[in-house]
């Protein structure tokens, strides 16, 4: 940390972070009303159906004597 033993609070720095958490929240509400895909939890569900699907076993050809 630099020799540091204390950091000091910085009001504007947290402030700032915090806004910025809450604007990106809006922004994914807004995306999630639209219908659009994207964030995390879309991306979470949509790949998992996708890995758990059985594959067909393919048909076995007669063989001829």
């Amino acid at each position: 940390m630099g020799g540091l033993s204390f950091l000091p609070y910085n009001k504007k720095a947290t402030a700032a972070f915090f806004k910025g958490k809450e604007e990106e929240a809006k922004r994914e509400a807004e995306k999630a009303k639209k219908g659009g895909k994207g964030g995390k939890k879309a991306a979470a569900t949509d790949a998992a159906p996708k890995a758990a699907a059985p594959k067909a076993a393919a048909p076995k050809k007669e063989e001829k004597k």
